[in-house]
């Protein structure tokens, strides 16, 4: 995808503008673009208040996030407590619910997170299990 809009900004002469992500659960094209020096700014939104809480982690907690990210396990029951999280109502930091955003990402079918299963099914029955990504 990043290539292609690569050519797309070069057609229309727009390699100087910045890039607008509007759905940011990956934002892996403008990523790259930022990456390999082909925009000088990116500006990351999603309407997933997690997501943001995600990238806002990102930016501004990375050695906490990366931390979660080894301390955690895979496991049905570390699955339904990041579920929870996700899904609460209540103020949670938002380094707790990015990575709760990140863990359902990782561990749910296709990446999807709002109402997404795990991979594997909830029995863990199914060909793949909830750590194959």
């Amino acid at each position: 995808m990043a290539g292609l809009i690569a050519r797309i900004r070069k057609l229309n002469k727009l390699e100087e503008i910045s890039i607008a992500e509007p759905f940011a659960g990956g934002a892996g094209a403008s990523l790259s673009l930022l990456m390999a020096g082909q925009t000088n700014e990116v500006f990351i939104n999603d309407a997933d208040p997690a997501i943001y809480a995600f990238w806002w982690s990102v930016i501004n907690r990375i050695d906490d996030l990366t931390n979660l990210i080894s301390e955690k396990r895979i496991s049905m029951a570390e699955w339904q407590r990041q579920r929870a999280i996700y899904r609460s109502k209540r103020p949670i930091s938002k380094l707790r619910r990015g990575f709760a955003a990140f863990y359902l990402n990782r561990c749910n079918r296709s990446g999807i997170i709002c109402n997404g299963g795990p991979i594997g099914g909830i029995d863990q029955q199914g060909p793949w299990k909830l750590g194959a990504r």
